[in-house]
């Protein structure tokens, strides 16, 4: 008799808490719904125009006043419609070097490169490769190929030697200058 009371009242509870539960998931399934149609109404598409020039892998190169030779690469590009000196870059790949060097190698997910002043403006997950081993880490960066400066926030970068966070950086020439919030931790060997 003490196990039908004990059955009496889990099949009580179940009534109870299955529906409640149903009713949660259609709701979190109409959220979900609700905001995937938010997100694709509020997308910008952008306004493909005859102007507009659409390459895939396009490839810009050249040489510094500091004798650097770049070579800027990305899977796909769009020379802006109003401006033919802009060039949208996806997941562009910058490479630095000198003479027989290894030299750097920067990725990110956008840029923009300004054809006229050398100028390539990076955005969204930003990392720099030297050498094999040094890494680093940024929100932007902005890279002038003529005078080797590089600028940017949010960054983070690692080494043999030891890391570092800074909220801002410029760096030329091998001296690098970091402002804003510098953490940096030194291993002493």
């Amino acid at each position: 008799m003490n196990w039908r009371r004990t059955r009496l009242a889990l099949v009580r509870s179940l009534r109870l808490v299955l529906p409640s539960a149903a009713a949660a998931l259609v709701v979190v399934v109409g959220a979900q719904v609700a905001w995937r149609e938010y997100q694709v109404a509020n997308t910008f598409t952008p306004k493909v125009s005859e102007a507009e020039v659409r390459m895939i892998n396009p490839s810009f190169s050249g040489q510094g006043k500091d004798g650097k030779h770049y070579l800027v690469t990305a899977t796909t590009g769009v020379r802006d419609a109003k401006d033919a000196m802009l060039f949208r870059l996806d997941n562009p790949v910058v490479t630095v070097r000198k003479g027989e060097e290894t030299g750097a190698r920067t990725t990110a997910k956008r840029g923009a490169f300004r054809q006229d002043d050398q100028i390539l403006r990076l955005e969204g997950d930003v990392r720099t490769v030297r050498g094999g081993r040094d890494q680093a880490l940024a929100d932007n960066a902005v890279i002038d190929t003529t005078t080797g400066l590089v600028t940017g926030k949010g960054f983070r970068g690692s080494s043999q030697n030891g890391s570092i966070r800074a909220d801002s950086y410029s760096t030329k020439s091998g001296r690098t200058v970091f402002k804003g919030g510098v953490h940096g931790r030194f291993n002493v060997r």
